[in-house]
This record gives C-alpha cells, structure tokens and sequence, in this order.
C-alpha cells in the first residue's frame, strides 16, 4: 500500500468516528434536556436543579478535573473562559468570541447545548446555573446578558475575573 492511502483511510476512519461522536453527543445532550424539562417543568423541580443538582455536578466537574477543566493559577478572565468553554467544546456547542482581555471575556453561544426552545427560559436558567458555579468555582463571575429561550435570538454571556 501507498503510504497516501494509508492516511486516506486513517482519515476516513478518523473522519467517521468524529461524526459518531457528534451524534452520541447530541444525543445525549438532548436526553439531558429532556430530563430536565420533566423534573425541572414545576418550581419545587426547578429549586431542586438550581440548589442541589447543578451545584453538585459544578463542583464535582471542577474538584475531579472531568474534562481536564481545572482552575486556572492566573485567574484571569481569559484562562477561566478557556476552562469553562471545555465543556461546551465536549458538547460541540459552538462558541464565537465577541471580546476578551483579562478582566472580561464576551461569548456568543448561537444554541442552546441541551436542546432548550424559546419559552423555555425557566428551566433554562436553572439548567445554567451549572455554568455559574463552574465559573464561580474556576474563580470567575458568569452574566448571561441574552438566552435563546427568553426571545435572545443567542446565549450572551460575560465572563469576569473577580
């Protein structure tokens, strides 16, 4: 064999479970999503997932290291947006850079990783409280100036080096 078949085929090989994993990510995001729109779809659910469920899984997520996210030594803006956006990078969520310097980095997030839909801004927002804590136990403060579910036709957010 040639040796540009060989790469030939390790891309295509390559290539092929890339896009297996894009649609088991998907997938699987979108089970989250249902998930929690059954349990978060009353005040008692929603309470629960802001309090305890998201919390737990923020700081498990950041003391375990699970996608080598990791508070970062600098604190700045920057190292804590790149840490915090591991995650959304794991669950193919794209990601545009609006601004960014070391106190303050704007992101644009153009859908919603779970699979939430406009009118859904409730369990939304209890949902992304785990993006909150993350950033609050990477060392950081989290805004979130526009939601796709509250009629934002994007996710906004601003992260802050504290």
């Amino acid at each position: 064999m040639e040796p540009i078949e060989h790469k030939a085929r390790l891309q295509a090989a390559l290539s092929e479970f890339d896009a297996r994993h894009d649609e088991f990510i998907r997938r699987f995001s979108c089970w989250v999503g249902r998930v929690q729109r059954f349990t978060g779809g009353n005040p008692v659910g929603r309470f629960i997932m802001r309090r305890v469920t998201t919390r737990l899984a923020a700081w498990a997520i950041v003391r375990y290291r699970i996608l080598s996210i990791a508070k970062p030594a600098s604190g700045s803006a920057v190292d804590i947006a790149a840490e915090w956006q591991k995650l959304a990078l794991f669950m193919r969520v794209p990601i545009e850079i609006e601004s960014a310097d070391e106190k303050r980095v704007v992101l644009i997030h153009p859908e919603c990783s779970v699979g939430f839909k406009r009118g859904e801004d409730k369990v939304c927002r209890a949902s992304m409280n785990m993006d909150h804590e993350i950033v609050r136990r990477l060392g950081g403060r989290l805004i979130t100036t526009e939601t796709l579910t509250a009629g934002g036709g994007r996710y906004r957010h601003i992260v802050e080096a504290i």
